[in-house]
Order: C-alpha cells, then sequence, then structure tokens
C-alpha cells in the first residue's frame, strides 16, 4: 500500500510560522512561538479554543520561553511534534520537554515533562484548557480526581466564581452527534469563566487556587503533565464552508447608536496643540481624569483637565474618577474648587473609594451631599476602578446611581494578537450583564484598555497599538461596543503626536457626521468584522481584517452599484482608492483596515 506523503522538518532553531495540523477529523493550529495548539475545529465546528503551557512568576507575568525543535513529522490525518522550551534567558531557570501526538482516529495528546535547572517561586505553571465562549449553556458532564462524575453545564451568565473545581475529564457535545473528552493528568484543574476579563473562553486550569500560591519549585524538581483530547463524530450535518472566500459579510440595515467616544488624559503635561487636533478629528466627546481627592495636586488636575477639554472642543465634557478619601477636608475643598467653575452638565462623576476602588454607600453619599449643596453640574454613577469581574463579583451600586462604569483590559491573560482580538467578542455579553445587574442603567465602558504584555519587561506603551494592528483592533474595538450598546466608551490612547491607524479609525466614523450604526454579521467572526454608518450621501463601510494574512471578503448588502474602496495603511495615507462593483469579493491585507464609499444616488 502506497503510504501517504509525509513532512518532516529538523529545525535546530524555531521558526514562527503556525503549523495546520489534522489528527483524522480534528484540525488545529500550533503556534510553536507560544506553544499554543489553538482553534480545535471538527467538520468546522469549533471544539476546543486552544490548549497551552505557560509559566506564571510572583506577579502574574508571563515570560516567553526560547524554544527548539527536537523533531516534527506531520502527515495528512496524523502527526508527532518534539520540542525544548526554556526559560529564564542568560540565567534559565525551567525547561519543558514538549510532545504532541495527533492519530487518525481523531486522538490528540499533548505532554509536558519541566525540569527546575534553578529554585523559582511561581503562581502557575503547567497546562491550561480553553473551551469557547460560545460554549455558554451547553451541557457538560465533569469527572473529579477521585473518579466520581456530575452533570453541569458551561454558564450562560458570567459565572462570578468557579464553575467546576477538582476536574479530572469534561466530556460535553458541540454538536449533534459529536462528542469531545478533555481528559488532565499530573495536577488536579478548575475552572473559571474568562469572560470576567473579556477573554473569549472558560478556562480549566491547574494548580486550584484554594491551595498556597505562590509556591516554589526547588532545583532538580520535575512537573509532569499530560492533556488528552478525543472527539468521537456520528451522524453529523457537516457545515457548507466556501472555497474561494474566506469570510461573508452582511450588511443589516438595523440601526443602532455608536457610543460617546472619550480618551482618557494622561497625567503629566497639558496636552499639545497638536494632540487637542487630533482628538477633535477623531471625535472625542470627552475627556477622562482621574481625581485622588487625598493627593496635594487634585486641584491643580481638574483646572489643567476642565484647560484640556475646551482645548479639543467646546462641547467636550469630562468623566471624572473621584477616588475619595476617608477625610471629609480635602473633598469639600476640591466640591468648592469645582463649583467655581462650574464643569458642563454633561460631565460624568464615576464615585470610587480610594481604598477599595470599588463604589460604597458612605462615599456616594458623601459626595451627592456636597455636589447638591454646591450646585455641581453633572451625573453621579458607580460601579469599579478596575475591570468587569470585580462588578460582577460584588455590584457595588447604590440607588441614586445614574450610570454604572467598569474598565476592559486586552491583555490580561494572553498577550498575542490573535487572544487580543479575541477579547472583543465578549464586549456585548459583559455590557448586557452589566446592565442586568444595574437594574438598566447606562454602562460607561471606561476605560478600554489596550493593555500592556505581562512579561516583566517594563513598558510604557505596547507599540503594537500604534501600527495597523492597532487600527484593526480600534474598528473591531467599536463594532463591539456599538453591538453591545454601551452608552459611553474612554479609550486609552497612546502618546498622540500623529494621525496612528487607530486614531484614523475614529476619524473616518467622525467625519460621518452620524452616530447612527449599521451592524454586520460576519461568517467568521474571528477573520473579519466590520460596521456601516451613516452619511449625508449614502453610508460608509469599514471592514477589518483580523488575521495576520491575506483574506478573501465579500461583502453583501451593498446597493448593486460601483462603491468607492479605499486601503487605510499604516501611515495613514489612502495607499489604494478605487471603484468597485457591488458585492465584489476582496483581499485584504494581513491587519488591514478598508473603507468603502456608498453613494445613496448610485
Amino acid at each position: 500500500m502506497k503510504r501517504a506523503p509525509v513532512k518532516i522538518l529538523h529545525l535546530p532553531v524555531l521558526g514562527t510560522e503556525p503549523l495546520r495540523l489534522r489528527a483524522g477529523p480534528l484540525q488545529l493550529r500550533f503556534e510553536p512561538a507560544l506553544l499554543w495548539a489553538r482553534y480545535w475545529t471538527c467538520h468546522h465546528v469549533e471544539v476546543l479554543r486552544a490548549v497551552y503551557l505557560a509559566v506564571r512568576d510572583t506577579r502574574w507575568n508571563t515570560p516567553q520561553p526560547r524554544v527548539r525543535w527536537r523533531r516534527s513529522e506531520i502527515h495528512p490525518d496524523r502527526f508527532t511534534l518534539k520540542l525544548k522550551a526554556r526559560y529564564g534567558g542568560r540565567r534559565p531557570f525551567f525547561e519543558w520537554d514538549l510532545r504532541l501526538d495527533g492519530s487518525a482516529d481523531g486522538r490528540v495528546v499533548y505532554a509536558a515533562r519541566g525540569v527546575a535547572l534553578d529554585t523559582f517561586r511561581t503562581n502557575r505553571t503547567g497546562f491550561s484548557v480553553l473551551h469557547p465562549a460560545e460554549a455558554a449553556g451547553r451541557r457538560c458532564r465533569i469527572e473529579h480526581a477521585d473518579g466520581t462524575s456530575e452533570n453541569g453545564a458551561f454558564p450562560r451568565e458570567i459565572s462570578p466564581h468557579q464553575p467546576f473545581f477538582d476536574v479530572r475529564a469534561i466530556k460535553h457535545s458541540p454538536a449533534p452527534g459529536m462528542r469531545v473528552e478533555v481528559r488532565m493528568h499530573g495536577e488536579t484543574f478548575e475552572m473559571e469563566d474568562q469572560r470576567n476579563w473579556t477573554d473569549a473562553s472558560f478556562k480549566t486550569y491547574c494548580r486550584p487556587l484554594q491551595r498556597t500560591w505562590p509556591f516554589v519549585v526547588r532545583r532538580g524538581a520535575t512537573i509532569k503533565q499530560r492533556i488528552e483530547v478525543r472527539v468521537s463524530e456520528r451522524r453529523i450535518r457537516h457545515r457548507a464552508v466556501p472555497s474561494a472566500v474566506d469570510c461573508f459579510l452582511t450588511l443589516d440595515r438595523k440601526l443602532t447608536r455608536m457610543p460617546a467616544l472619550g480618551a482618557l488624559r494622561r497625567e503629566g503635561a497639558p496636552l499639545s496643540t497638536i494632540a487637542a487636533n487630533l482628538l477633535r478629528t477623531a471625535g472625542i466627546k470627552h475627556l477622562r481624569v482621574d481625581l485622588d481627592t487625598t493627593s496635594a495636586a487634585c486641584l491643580a488636575q481638574w483646572t489643567s483637565a476642565a484647560a484640556d477639554a475646551v482645548k479639543v472642543g467646546a462641547d467636550v465634557a469630562l468623566e471624572v474618577v473621584l477616588k475619595v478619601g476617608a477625610n471629609e477636608r480635602p473633598l469639600e475643598n476640591l466640591a468648592r474648587h469645582i463649583a467655581a467653575t462650574q464643569p458642563p452638565s454633561a460631565t460624568r462623576w464615576v464615585i470610587l473609594d480610594r481604598e477599595t476602588k470599588v463604589t460604597s454607600g458612605a462615599v456616594f453619599g458623601r459626595v451627592a451631599t456636597l455636589w447638591a449643596r454646591h450646585r455641581i453640574n453633572g451625573l453621579l454613577g458607580g460601579g469599579v476602578g478596575g475591570e468587569f469581574v470585580d462588578l460582577n463579583r460584588s455590584c457595588p451600586l447604590e440607588a441614586a446611581s445614574e450610570f454604572v462604569c467598569f474598565g476592559v483590559d486586552a491583555q490580561v491573560h494572553a498577550f498575542d494578537e490573535t487572544s487580543i482580538l479575541e477579547t472583543l467578542s465578549t464586549y456585548p455579553t459583559v455590557i448586557a450583564r452589566a446592565r442586568r445587574l444595574s437594574g438598566g442603567l447606562p454602562v460607561a465602558v471606561s476605560p478600554v484598555r489596550f493593555g500592556m504584555p505581562r512579561t516583566g519587561k517594563p513598558q510604557r506603551d505596547d507599540p503594537r497599538q500604534r501600527t495597523t494592528f492597532g487600527g484593526v483592533w480600534m474598528l473591531a474595538s467599536l463594532a463591539a461596543l456599538a453591538r453591545g450598546k454601551a452608552n459611553s466608551a474612554t479609550f486609552e490612547l497612546p502618546r498622540l503626536d500623529n494621525a496612528t491607524p487607530a486614531l484614523q479609525v475614529l476619524q473616518a466614523c467622525a467625519a460621518t457626521g452620524s452616530d447612527h450604526v449599521l451592524l454586520v454579521a460576519s461568517s467568521e467572526p474571528h477573520h473579519a468584522c466590520a460596521i456601516g454608518l451613516r452619511t449625508s450621501a449614502g453610508f460608509l463601510v469599514l471592514i477589518a481584517n483580523l488575521r495576520g494574512e491575506d483574506q478573501r471578503v465579500r461583502m453583501n448588502g451593498l446597493p448593486r452599484s460601483d462603491c468607492r474602496v479605499t486601503l487605510l495603511s499604516s501611515n495613514c495615507t489612502a495607499s489604494l482608492t478605487r471603484a468597485m462593483p457591488a458585492n465584489a469579493a476582496l483581499t485584504l491585507p494581513p491587519y488591514a483596515v478598508l473603507q468603502i464609499d456608498v453613494s445613496s444616488a448610485t
């Protein structure tokens, strides 16, 4: 019998390209630089989001390893990969020996044997398994370490705490006739709902947080773990997938509103003229300033922030996060100072306890009383100074709150481009949950952070935010916030000295002069996304390629006439402008944003 062709790699140093692998009906993408096996699918149905290895330090930073190949054999229906991953740079402290095997019967085993080259402290070292957020509400069966089992379900509502403990195996059915079993060896695992941090997954990790952490791994100690994934199928109705186009986008004529957009004002020097002009053309409606009532600079910060808002535009309001200390006198002085300048009526006040970073009844009452006494304009709201998880776990709201506020960060748990963009798909779910927790109050998402890679290396800004990837992240963020019907969103922008691709996206939206958004459905939400906006002449559509490779995209729902297409490039100039027949297929370069102008007269 003729043997199937095999691709054998003997690479002393790791390549960066992902490997597309197949184990019978099971397909996945292995990213060797990150040690991630991602997007596990069976007949185009996603069964797992990812299985990966990580070493976390005592601050939850994730140092990046140096990875080397030992052997790689890739067949059409099976594979074997062997690698070494060493952590610590010039002073290595830990090393994994890794093996990833896939067989033609739909079984994959990811095994790791780690050796401590030096003694180190860690919050977590080992495997994590991610089930996609789309599994929410699906039934599952949990097997525990003692061999007992229980029936359950992936939480439909975002679970504030771990839904499952003491996990040895998880079985679920992602589609009729399909069964997936994930079995963990070498440690005790538990699950958390990562939508609390806007990650689009349920994470099963080790070790349990009830055990002491950080813990010490002594020099010479070994860690052995193994993850087994098995897929079985019967009577599956295969999903039809187009071959000529990677993604279909369909324009929906239903309207929603763009949230009122703001920018986080950075501490330090006042806004420059260039920065103020960039924010004005980007359609920024408010500036956020954080005031600590115990700080001697508090009054000066208020004055400077108010002046910066006027620089940006006469109608620009302030979003003030008040971090209120126990001493009443500084708060009284601040109230008098603010009353003397009388802020715009659109000003929002987020009232937080300085110590807990959440809204308390006592603090809210103190501010409300003072603001009423001094007749200070604006809306009084509550929430948390951190991320949604803090709101979900404590719901610190007062009956008098006029809105609810929380922040999001795209890089809490993972720092690669794919994971960053995945977080945006959870925004509508998180916003809807915040609205229910608050009894239907308006939702302010503040700040919206691109974040920083938590690798232990200090940086002021993530340089990717200033590239075309930053423009894609901005457009995908706007689409997700609009779909979730957020009332306002305040972005933390990098240093404002030129028109970055992210600002160019904001400028394109602001130039329409409209906040009426046309939603766009995507057949592959992790491949491409888009939004439409009404204009005086018709409407505008912005499309983002969410992948680091060319994508073939077809836009459905456009009028049957020519449209003007502009490719937005990294230097913020129109690198391509041409006419396009309606509903034509488009090839988008990696992490590109495409603008389509449609005239109502055509």
